[in-house]
């Protein structure tokens, strides 16, 4: 028991849990001095240093107050707060879930989850705990931050596509710079095929991740999205209402999985897999997925890596798509 011990009555209760088990203060019942040995003593302390903008002395305060008693909730809340006031979202989010795992009804921890969740992009699951709080308070409240939620999801998923086409703009560039592509003026594109962009890449990435090997290369997972563009024009070109139908990332994955895509691409763009033009082709690629990794991704910081990481797949489908559209002469 420890530090506990000292706040024993006779009946072998902390004096400062009710008689529920809960972290309460007993008030001018209590037997003992106010001070660092009881956990609500702690989270006054560090609530004060907050109105004095302590921030950084407050987290240790609140640190102390769960060190003594780990089952309380409003400590952990208070220190995501602090947390999130600092722009430390990831810190502030897994304080949340320790107020949440607690008591899972408890407001103040839905709350800052629903928030922390939104200014981590986890969409999906700030809406999820939107559900929940509509349970345990307000559903008009509840649909507000909701919509919040929404809102930002809506802008972030329009600035991602304006980054991947940014990013695809440049790659055309590059590659005609580099001889990959022909000298033309313009980025011709097929707006069926673009409006996919995002979960043709997503579901090609979640079945390549399936095979380990190929799970932390992320230069294949570019050169995926190249070979993607590529065989989405060449069945566009053929039967679009079949591709519509079945779907683009399934009429890719569906002969052999992401593991072989490019072979079967290039099979049938009618170029044989591992024929001397084939090998060109896939050195020429490869080395373009290079270059646009070295230049898109490879200094973002590990919090921001999956976000860029995707829109640089992106920009590699809208590229194959490109490269395609001129190897058919369609200008």
């Amino acid at each position: 028991m420890g530090i506990f011990d000292n706040f024993k009555k006779k009946n072998s209760s902390v004096v400062w849990r009710n008689k529920n088990g809960e972290v309460e203060c007993p008030g001018n019942f209590c037997p003992q001095e106010c001070d660092e040995s009881c956990p609500i003593w702690c989270m006054t302390i560090a609530l004060g240093m907050l109105q004095e903008d302590q921030n950084l002395m407050a987290i240790e305060e609140f640190k102390k107050a769960i060190l003594l008693a780990p089952d309380f909730k409003e400590a952990w809340v208070n220190l995501a707060a602090v947390y999130g006031s600092l722009n430390n979202h990831i810190e502030a989010n897994k304080a949340y879930k320790m107020a949440y795992s607690i008591d899972k009804k408890y407001p103040n921890a839905l709350f800052g989850l629903i928030i922390s969740c939104k200014n981590l992009g986890q969409f999906d699951e700030a809406l999820k705990y939107c559900d929940e709080y509509a349970v345990v308070t307000s559903a008009t409240e509840a649909n507000e931050l909701r919509n919040q939620v929404k809102e930002v999801m809506a802008a972030g998923t329009i600035k991602r596509q304006e980054n991947a086409m940014a990013m695809a703009v440049k790659i055309v560039q590059h590659a005609r710079e580099d001889g990959v592509l022909g000298a033309n003026d313009h980025l011709p594109t097929i707006p069926e095929l673009m409006s996919r962009c995002k979960p043709v890449c997503q579901k090609i990435l979640q079945e390549s991740l399936r095979f380990g090997k190929w799970a932390n290369e992320p230069l294949l997972w570019l050169l995926w999205g190249i070979y993607a563009g590529i065989g989405a024009v060449q069945h566009w070109h053929i039967d679009w209402n079949g591709l519509e139908k079945k779907g683009i990332a399934e009429t890719l994955l569906e002969p052999h999985g992401a593991i072989e895509m490019d072979r079967y691409v290039m099979d049938s763009v009618g170029i044989n897999y591992g024929s001397d033009k084939e090998l060109e082709i896939r050195k020429s690629l490869l080395g373009l997925s290079d270059w646009a990794y070295s230049k898109f991704v490879a200094e973002q910081d590990v919090e921001n890596f999956s976000d860029v990481m995707l829109e640089t797949m992106q920009a590699m489908y809208i590229f194959g798509i490109v490269y395609q559209m001129e190897s058919l002469g369609m200008r």
